[in-house]
């Protein structure tokens, strides 16, 4: 049962605005599994390799000859629905306990979760449910034309007989146990399969399988131990083309005619006492058909232009934008090679003042989260979005001069994922759960003119006011709470109208209950509406020339885009190389070749952060090559004042340094002070004894050597501090400048 819930799910992410009825011929008519009730022993099939024999025993046993069992099942689903992945994981358990079935299963997937259950205790009806909430009653007779049922002779919708067997293999014989995998044929096997996916999916047409594989595990006596299917098969959708799943179920028999209980039998007899219902669309569905019809009177195919507004209040205050939309959807072109060229389409955004000044507030608050794409609200006035059939989507904002500065780029495919994993699909459009979502229509209207509201029930609206309740709660949000005044969720509403058989307009509103500025006791809260979306179809005209309007910016945009995240790779990551510096004069180079508009998806402080680096780096390395070209060893004073000009003159970048060659290499190469030689101008000072510079009587070398000591203190400070502390204790004290002068006069 768990298999007639989930195995189509892959497919309904992609059809529900394709549901229709089916043109598929009745699949013929084919005989069911072939038991025998008192085998040979399972040594004498196995020595004559008639595996067939011991399938039909081991089917016996878990069909007529089993009084009871329990059995926990678990595997997957995988597809590819419109190039998007998808893998579904199941679990379930049944029992049978005499005549009474009963089952429980539950499927994950980014769709949605699935919990089911059904029970029958006769071969006359059938209580089943989706959601452990709404539970249905079904005739055997009505609910066999669209699935099956545990009690019927096959493993999971698969027949085992001599035409449907195609092969048996024995797989393993060892301490008591037999395994043995049987392939069957992908049409006489899968009659009951075919119509349960056909069904539960809204198919075209059948499903074709391409593979079919079950392994069986028992005992010597054909006891049950467990069985896997493996099923490879194609589902149909009218436009969307197909998808390819991939089945695989592992089911392992917990108990076998031991005593068992089913859960909650009594009020599952209860509710199976109901009066069966007919599986027919009620009236709900048949609203959603009209609808669904109302679309095929819009030629997409053609082109289709819609206009609308969005509106939102805040403290009273209106902020609306304006939307212009172009579409078209080339279903001529739809097959798996070219999905990305069916769709273009471009619509236009244009917000007044107020809202622009909004979008400025809010760009104020959250713009540093917004990382890069900051500038997707800087000076905003109005917004492009482009699909030129190419696999991505293009955002382009504008200012007010109506100038481009930033693109967003987003592929389709990611688009399309977010929405699937974000949006429970299989219970807004699931056949099972149409109490989720239903379609109300107007009183008054004929059948080509009317209006349908569209409504939520009850556990949905609940659903979403925790979810809102909870944010506000936030003190994070607490400012905004108190800007809208809110104190509760209220509603959404949508309104479907419809004009000559065509859809024409689309209201959606957001609501919530505002506190009332009024005083007076017991005044309850108003209910304010938050933003709202109103859409128009027009005349068919779709705007090529829209298209070609965006075609130079997104060149632009995509031909900088591998210099832009160069750009930011180099200004992240410099090291020092003179390869690096290199290539980043390479990238400024590519950057001064670009044009003007290329050149605004690049921020200018980039480029000139990466000029800087590159003359850094340069300077840094040509500060080492002068390095390397002393023995720091035995360096001179004379050496010293090289090596400290080199350091000054290349404002050498110490992380640089450090991060190449480590904070010791760094050390050595800038503590110098400690090299200086001073024995010269020690043994000279004892001669300063006044401040008349010719009675010093220095010989020409300590002069040379003092001169030099001199000139290293202009471009070492621990220098200039030394000679300073020296000279303050020599006979006749003088600052370092008066000193410098007179050896200077001295040396004239």
């Amino acid at each position: 049962m768990a298999k007639r819930i989930i195995s189509i799910l892959l497919v309904l992410a992609a059809i529900f605005v394709l549901a229709g009825c089916s043109t598929a011929q009745p699949l013929p008519e084919t005989e069911d599994s072939t038991f025998i009730k008192n085998p040979k022993k399972i040594s004498e099939y196995l020595k004559k390799e008639d595996y067939k024999s011991i399938a039909y025993a081991y089917l016996y046993n878990t069909k007529e000859g089993a009084k009871s069992y329990k059995i926990s099942r678990s595997g997957t689903l995988k597809g590819k629905v419109l190039f998007i992945d998808y893998e579904i994981e199941i679990s379930s358990s049944e029992i049978k306990k005499d005549n009474s079935y009963y089952g429980k299963y539950d499927s994950v997937s980014p769709l949605t979760t699935v919990h089911g259950e059904f029970y029958m205790n006769d071969k006359t009806k059938i209580l089943t449910t989706n959601d452990l909430k709404d539970y249905k009653v079904y005739s055997m007779e009505d609910y066999h034309k669209t699935t099956y049922s545990p009690d019927q002779d096959h493993l999971l919708g698969y027949v085992f007989n001599d035409k449907s067997i195609l092969k048996g293999e024995l797989v393993s014989h060892s301490g008591g146990i037999v395994t043995i995998k049987y392939t069957l044929d992908n049409d006489l096997a899968t009659r009951y399969a075919k119509l349960d996916i056909k069904t539960t999916g809204d198919l075209s047409d059948y499903p074709k399988f391409s593979s079919v594989v079950f392994t069986l595990t028992m005992k010597e006596d054909y006891t049950p131990v467990s069985y896997s299917v493996d099923a490879v098969y194609d589902v149909s959708k009218p436009i969307l083309g197909s998808a390819t799943v991939t089945q695989h179920l592992d089911c392992r028999f917990d108990s076998y005619n031991e005593s068992i209980e089913i859960p909650n039998e009594s009020s599952l007899i209860e509710k199976l006492g109901q009066k069966p219902s007919e599986l027919v669309e009620n009236k709900e569905a048949t609203v959603k058909d009209q609808l669904l019809s109302s679309l095929s009177g819009l030629s997409f195919d053609k082109g289709l232009n819609i206009d609308g507004a969005l509106t939102m209040e805040v403290t009273g205050m209106k902020f609306s934008t304006t939307i212009e939309t172009s579409t078209l959807f080339d279903v001529s072109k739809l097959n798996d090679e070219n999905l990305y060229s069916v769709l273009k389409f471009h619509s236009k955004l244009a917000g007044d003042n107020t809202f622009n000044s909004l979008i400025g507030i809010i760009n104020g608050f959250a713009g540093d989260k917004l990382g890069e794409y900051k500038e997707l609200l800087s000076d905003f006035a109005g917004l492009d979005v482009y699909y030129t059939g190419d696999g991505a989507f293009y955002i382009i904002p504008y200012n007010a001069e109506h100038k481009v500065y930033s693109v967003l780029k987003l592929k389709l495919t990611d688009v399309v994922d977010l929405i699937l994993s974000k949006v429970n699909i299989y219970n807004l459009i699931s056949g099972s759960n149409k109490d989720l979502v239903t379609f109300e229509k107007e009183a008054g209207s004929d059948d080509k003119n009317y209006s349908v509201n569209v409504l939520l029930n009850e556990d949905t609206i609940a659903s979403i006011r925790k979810t809102i309740n909870e944010f506000f709660s936030n003190p994070d949000y607490a400012m905004i709470k108190t800007l809208l005044g809110y104190e509760d969720f209220g509603s959404i509403d949508v309104r479907i109208d419809v004009k000559d058989g065509t859809i024409s307009k689309v209201y959606a509103g957001v609501n919530y209950l505002k506190t009332n500025p009024s005083t007076e006791e017991g005044s309850k809260p108003i209910k304010t509406t938050l933003i709202e979306l109103v859409l128009e179809t027009k005349a068919l005209n779709y705007d090529f020339a829209k298209l070609s309007e965006a075609k130079p910016i997104v060149e632009a945009y995509d031909s900088v885009q591998t210099l832009k995240a160069k750009l930011k790779s180099f200004i992240s990551r410099p090291y020092l190389s003179k390869g690096f510096a290199n290539d980043a004069a390479k990238i400024i180079e590519e950057y001064n070749a670009l044009s003007e508009t290329q050149k605004l998806f690049i921020p200018d402080n980039q480029v000139l952060e990466l000029k800087s680096i590159k003359e850094k780096i340069e300077k840094t390395i040509g500060f080492l090559d002068t390095c390397r070209k002393y023995d720091y060893s035995k360096l001179s004073n004379r050496d010293i004042i090289d090596l400290s000009k080199a350091y000054n003159a290349a404002a050498a970048d110490s992380k640089l340094i450090i991060e190449e060659y480590g904070q010791e290499y760094y050390d050595k190469l800038v503590s110098l002070s400690p090299l200086v030689d001073y024995s010269t101008f020690d043994s000279a000072i004892a001669k300063i004894k006044s401040a008349d510079e010719k009675e010093w009587n220095l010989t020409p070398e300590e002069l040379s050597e003092i001169k030099v000591l001199i000139e290293l203190a202009e471009v070492n400070m621990d220098v200039r501090t030394s000679l300073f502390m020296k000279l303050f204790s020599c006979p006749s004290p003088m600052d370092f400048d008066t000193f410098a002068g007179k050896i200077n006069n001295l040396t004239k």
